[in-house]
C-alpha cells in the first residue's frame, strides 16, 4: 500500500504513473520536471528545502528545439545549509554543449541553475532527493 492507496493489480500495464513525485520510505523521493528555456542567462530549473533534503541526483536531457541538437547528462549537487555544489558528469551531446550547470543555496532552498548555450531548449529531468 502507498499512504491510503493499495498497489494491487498496478502491473498489469507495467508503469506506474504518478503526477508529482513519489517517496520512498522515509529517505527518498523521485520525481520528473520539464523546464522550457528563454535566452542564455542563467536559470533555474529546480530548488528543494534545506531542512527536508540534503543531496539530488540529476538525469538531465537537454534539447535545442531549433537545430535539434541533444545534451545528457547525470548531475549530483550536496548542500550543507550554507553552500549547494554540483557535479557533472556522463556527459554526451550530438552537436555542442547546450548547457552549462551550477548551484547555490539561500536561506531556505538549494537550487540547481542552467546556463543554455542557445537560447530555446527544453530540459527533461529525473530527479532523486535524498532526505537529511
Amino acid at each position: 500500500a502507498v499512504g491510503n492507496a493499495a498497489i494491487s493489480n498496478m502491473f498489469t500495464a507495467n508503469t506506474i504513473n504518478a503526477n508529482s513525485s513519489v517517496n520512498v520510505g522515509n529517505s527518498t523521493a523521485f520525481s520528473s520536471i520539464n523546464v522550457q528555456t528563454s535566452g542564455t542567462s542563467e536559470q533555474i530549473v529546480d530548488n528543494f528545502d534545506l531542512t527536508t533534503y540534503q543531496a539530488a541526483e540529476y538525469v538531465v536531457s537537454i534539447k535545442d528545439n531549433a537545430a535539434n541538437g541533444y545534451q545528457v547528462s547525470k548531475l549530483i549537487l550536496l548542500h550543507d545549509t550554507g553552500d549547494a555544489y554540483v557535479t557533472e558528469y556522463g556527459v554526451i551531446y550530438s552537436n555542442g554543449m547546450l548547457g552549462t550547470f551550477s548551484a547555490n543555496a539561500n536561506a531556505t532552498h538549494s537550487r540547481l541553475t542552467v546556463t543554455p548555450t542557445q537560447s530555446n531548449t527544453q530540459l527533461k529531468i529525473s530527479r532523486t532527493l535524498i532526505k537529511v
